[in-house]
């Protein structure tokens, strides 16, 4: 579904996390301005610490048997070895641990580093047609 929104002078829009949308100006410079909350999923904790635990367990490591898809003595052989790992996983990754992974991917979030974004915002329309305005790897010739 596609929407346009012709917003006025100290309108706000808010758009749900992960919304694709593109935002232009009609005729006179404008702000977009985006406001980005970035979450510290449980998932990528769990999956980092858990790669990282198998580096150092043998049995974080093993395949599951083969033909277990096919086969349901295999099946039940791939279950037993599943079976023990979420306690197996618990006992090593305490919460104490994985709160600290949680911080450290929090903190390593990095702010964007603006040079000047704003400082052109009514130039293009002062150069001439020879000048070429050259912005973030995009080229625009005004």
């Amino acid at each position: 579904m596609e929407e346009e929104f012709d917003l006025e002078p100290g309108s706000v829009l808010y758009l749900p996390r992960g919304t694709v949308h593109a935002a232009t100006s009609t005729d006179t410079a404008s702000l977009h301005l985006i406001l980005g909350v970035h979450p510290v999923l449980l998932p990528a904790i769990l999956g980092e610490a858990v790669r990282d635990l198998a580096e150092d367990d043998e049995a974080l490591r093993r395949g599951l048997p083969i033909g277990f898809a096919s086969d349901e003595g295999r099946r039940r052989e791939a279950e037993r070895m599943i079976e023990g790992l979420p306690e197996a996983v618990r006992t090593r990754l305490t919460p104490r641990e994985l709160t600290d992974r949680a911080v450290k991917g929090a903190v390593s979030i990095a702010p964007p580093v603006l040079r000047g974004h704003l400082t052109d915002l009514d130039r293009p329309g002062r150069l001439l047609l020879v000048h070429t305005l050259v912005r973030e790897g995009l080229l625009t010739v005004g």
